[in-house]
């Protein structure tokens, strides 16, 4: 049995040897095509990181040429499927700015806004990432509204704006909780103006 186990692990570790060495093989290479193809299929193994590196090398050489929008859409999503949420956003964006009626330019400006919707944070934190990615669902809406993507975008929406719902209900709450009645009656009063079917309604009216 410890024979076993010892030669497996000796298999495993040979074979994590022999990928690294054929990517490092890869990487020092100068043809396009070959280095092109091994970042496809890294991206499609779902090593995205590996993936991220070819691209990043290619993008620049690949300019002007038919795969150059392919490889920063890969580029981009390899980062989001590292949870680089914030590269990821630029990168997209920097495609629909560089081919704005391009292939990939009405999923890539879906994922600007998901991008930056998974890099919004719990309630109580700062939500400067929140409203950026509801504007950017909204700014998408406006612009595809037919778009199969356009579902899930207004699902997102909504998900963002109970989030800051719930943080203005929190921030409203917290002046009465402190005893700071004059700010709690503006604050509530503002949050009832600004949320009127709220669920939080009735709880506000007994603060």
């Amino acid at each position: 049995m410890t024979k076993y186990v010892s030669r497996l692990l000796f298999l495993a570790i040979f074979f994590v040897f022999c990928s690294c060495s054929d990517f490092q093989r890869v990487m020092k290479s100068d043809n396009v095509d070959e280095k092109y193809a091994a970042a496809l299929a890294y991206y499609e193994k779902e090593d995205y990181y590996r993936a991220g590196m070819l691209l990043e090398e290619l993008m620049p050489i690949l300019r002007g040429r038919a795969e150059a929008e392919k490889a920063l859409f890969l580029f981009a999503n390899a980062h989001f499927q590292q949870k680089q949420y914030l590269l990821a956003a630029y990168y997209f964006r920097n495609l629909t700015d560089t081919y704005p009626r391009g292939q990939y330019a009405e999923e890539s400006r879906f994922m600007i806004a998901k991008s930056l919707y998974f890099d919004s944070p719990v309630y109580y934190l700062d939500q400067t990432s929140t409203v950026s990615a509801m504007d950017a669902f909204q700014s998408f809406i406006t612009e595809y509204p037919n778009s199969q993507f356009s579902p899930r975008a207004d699902s997102m929406y909504n998900d963002l704006s109970v989030k800051l719902e719930k943080k203005a209900y929190e921030n409203a709450k917290l002046y009465n909780t402190v005893r700071q009645y004059k700010s709690a009656v503006v604050a509530l009063g503002n949050f009832v103006r600004d949320y009127p079917s709220s669920n939080y309604n009735e709880e506000v009216s007994f603060l």
